[in-house]
């Protein structure tokens, strides 16, 4: 009998410390998701105490019209000026002429984010990714404010010959007309600050408009959005569209993540959103996307380590808030289109070093920038660029793009 019972005796049971442990930790979680379900509600600028069907009005969303461009450094001569002065003027005619929409303020910036690459100080690619902007990016003025975020350097990379590379890439930008646009400025870090700590930064001291396109260096455009429109519908709808992204590959984390937050749908109805489509997902990536300086200062501002990638800063929480910190995509879940595409800055395939794969992909996706106007085929780029995106993913599972 005793033999039987020593098992028994033996079995360790849980002491009142630790399970008083495992309770605060339980009810600390519990009041985090709380805090996360608020934050939802007080970006809108709404009473965290009022109904949660009473959305705002379009009105609410704030306005900058007494942005100044005079501090800001022109790339053009006064020959330059005049060339592009009727190009300009036609540009601002066909925005005016669009009966939906008034342009008497530049409401958009851009931020395209950088930091120490093999091809630099090169610029060739920051080159590609801009004028992918006036390509794709439909009436969207010459005036538009650029600013390239350069990070600082990461301690493995402090030495002297990465310094004078990055050095150098800064001037490089700032002596460089990327025309059509007007008004680049290069915004050098003075220490590394991760993706998150360089947005953080940028938008607190140099964003003064009200949508701000968050860009990485090697991710150009290369399927036409319609930038007008998608602005006019994100002031229609800032409750539903405020971080928007736009598609560089159709994983499982984008098309198979749905979050049903509007009208128990997660894919919105083209007819309720001016024609365009969109989709809600429970995944954040940092890929490029459209969002608002309000609510994106109401997100960085809620955390407290900002040196790490957006992705682990975000990702796990946009899955148990997705409402909140969740993205909407644009264009249909199933077209399969693809709106961005990658020239691939660090040149490695998967997490493996790889300069000639990492080339061909970027070719690839120089064709799709350029083929259509130096009169090269094009058709078959799209697959391709699949294929690789496939196989990226495959090489890495941590792999997010």
């Amino acid at each position: 009998m005793n033999r039987l019972m020593k098992p028994m005796n033996m079995r360790r049971t849980a002491t009142v410390k630790e399970i008083t442990m495992v309770m605060v930790v339980l009810l600390g979680m519990s009041l985090m998701f709380k805090s996360h379900n608020r934050m939802s509600l007080d970006i809108f600028g709404k009473d965290t105490n009022t109904s949660p069907q009473t959305l705002p009005s379009s009105n609410q969303i704030p306005t900058f019209n007494n942005h100044s461009l005079t501090d800001s450094r022109s790339k053009s001569n006064d020959g330059d000026n005049i060339t592009n002065k009727g190009a300009r003027e036609q540009e601002r005619e066909a925005l005016s002429s669009d009966n939906n929409t008034v342009i008497n303020q530049l409401d958009t910036s851009v931020m395209i984010t950088s930091n120490l690459v093999p091809t630099h100080p090169d610029i060739g690619m920051l080159q590609d990714t801009i004028f992918s902007l006036h390509r794709f990016l439909k009436k969207i003025p010459f005036e538009t404010p650029i600013y390239v975020v350069v990070d600082g350097l990461r301690p493995k990379e402090l030495n002297e010959n990465n310094k004078e590379r990055r050095t150098q890439y800064i001037e490089n930008v700032r002596d460089h007309d990327f025309a059509p646009f007007t008004n680049v400025q290069v915004v050098p870090m003075g220490e590394h600050r991760f993706l998150a700590g360089c947005v953080k930064y940028a938008l607190e001291n140099y964003i003064g408009t009200e949508f701000l396109y968050i860009i990485q260096h090697d991710l150009p455009f290369c399927r036409e959005v319609d930038h007008l429109r998608l602005l006019k519908t994100m002031r229609e709808r800032p409750d539903v569209l405020f971080n928007v992204r736009f598609r560089y590959n159709n994983k499982v984390s984008t098309i198979g993540s749905h979050c049903k937050a509007y009208k128990n749908m997660s894919d919105f109805p083209a007819e309720d959103f001016n024609g365009l489509s969109f989709f809600w997902t429970n995944f954040f990536s940092d890929n490029n996307h459209l969002t608002t300086k309000k609510y994106y200062t109401y997100l960085l501002s809620n955390f407290r380590h900002y040196r790490r990638s957006m992705e682990n800063l975000i990702s796990w929480k946009s899955r148990y808030n997705c409402t909140y910190m969740g993205q909407q995509i644009y264009g249909r879940r199933d077209d399969g289109e693809t709106h961005i595409c990658h020239l691939n800055g660090r040149q490695a395939f998967g997490k493996k070093f790889d300069k000639t794969r990492s080339n061909e992909q970027a070719t690839l996706c120089r064709n799709l920038i350029y083929g259509e106007m130096n009169g090269i085929s094009v058709s078959a780029v799209p697959a391709a660029m699949e294929i690789f995106c496939w196989a990226f993913s495959r090489n890495s599972r941590e792999f997010h793009r």
